[in-house]
């Protein structure tokens, strides 16, 4: 699989997801074991992807997250893409 772009991203904990998403920053609510972002290809759309065993898995480790399986939205943009590390790769 050829990676189109990349994207670097940050994220932070929060209980409750804030009015506004910032760009290329995932919001991780452990409490609701859910992870919210505006789409990484920049279309601004609100991406929900709940964390268990049967949904996604996200792991931390040295200050990097990585979440899978991969993200594919059904939104107008289409946008398909693995963080990994930190790093948002376009497929």
């Amino acid at each position: 699989m050829k990676t189109l772009k990349k994207v670097n991203i940050t994220y932070k904990h929060v209980k409750y997801v804030p009015d506004y998403l910032e760009k290329n920053i995932l919001y991780i609510s452990n409490e609701f074991k859910t992870v919210i972002h505006s789409c990484l290809c920049g279309c601004g759309t609100e991406v929900v992807t709940p964390l268990g065993e049967s949904e996604w898995n996200l792991e931390e480790k040295n200050k990097k997250i990585t979440m899978k399986p991969s993200i594919l939205n059904g939104f107008s943009c289409k946008s398909h893409y693995i963080i990994i590390n930190s790093i948002a790769n376009f497929v």
